[in-house]
């Protein structure tokens, strides 16, 4: 995962919160090239397909595949991805990178 000087990221941000997804977006629109999900299955369906990217942060708590199963499923597709965890546990934001493979 060798990006030009000049290149910016791809970073996937997956939520099944819209207002998470949304702030994400705008606050890394001039970091990185954003692309937003609200469930692991669509991006786990867009990563199939080669889109690029290099980092996908991940909320843990969502519906039908949490984002520890997620990134798991993502690590086994492209073990080269940077895989990020975040969690609102009580109101205290949680983040968590997981170990390259």
């Amino acid at each position: 995962m060798y990006l030009n000087v000049h290149e910016m990221p791809h970073v996937w941000y997956v939520d099944d919160d819209s207002e998470s997804l949304q702030a994400a977006g705008y606050g890394l629109m001039d970091e990185a090239e954003v692309m937003t999900f609200q469930s692991p299955s669509a991006a786990l369906a867009a990563l199939k397909l080669n889109t690029p990217v290099e980092v996908i942060i991940s909320d843990l708590q969502m519906p039908g595949m949490n984002g520890l199963e997620f990134l798991q499923k993502v690590a086994e597709i492209n073990p080269d991805i940077v895989a990020i965890l975040v969690t609102d546990l009580s109101g205290k934001t949680r983040i968590q990178t997981l170990p390259p493979r």
